[in-house]
């Protein structure tokens, strides 16, 4: 009697997550903004501090491998900076320096995203 052994290889993989976690002051920069008459700066200052909850939740997420919680990690490769993004541009050109320093660490989470993003499109190909 022949035994019907079915055994999927094992693939490592090398995945690379580029996280942006602001500083306090930055995070207390952004919360001013949330009150701002300037459009753009309400946008961003919000969009900063949803951002930046979801990916504190990923990092802990993914540095507690051994952990039987699921996390989509869609919520963080996905997340929606709608107008957010192009307003972050416009106020790099701010007179007020922390106005600036959250747009910049709006843009630099954008692209943390897209990196991490890349990396685990890259590592998880079949083939």
């Amino acid at each position: 009697m022949a035994r019907n052994s079915s055994k999927a290889s094992a693939k490592s993989v090398d995945i690379s997550f580029q996280f942006v976690i602001p500083a306090d002051s930055v995070m207390e920069a952004a919360r001013k903004m949330t009150t701002s008459t300037n459009h753009d700066e309400r946008e961003v200052g919000k969009t900063l501090l949803d951002l930046t909850e979801v990916t504190n939740k990923t990092k802990a997420a993914v540095a507690d491998v051994v952990s039987k919680e699921k996390y989509d990690l869609a919520v963080y490769f996905d997340y929606k900076l709608g107008d957010s993004l192009e307003a972050a541009k416009r106020l790099m050109s701010s007179t007020d320096a922390n106005v600036r320093l959250v747009a910049q660490t709006l843009v630099s989470q954008s692209d943390a995203i897209a990196a991490s993003k890349a990396s685990f499109s890259e590592a998880t190909k079949l083939g």
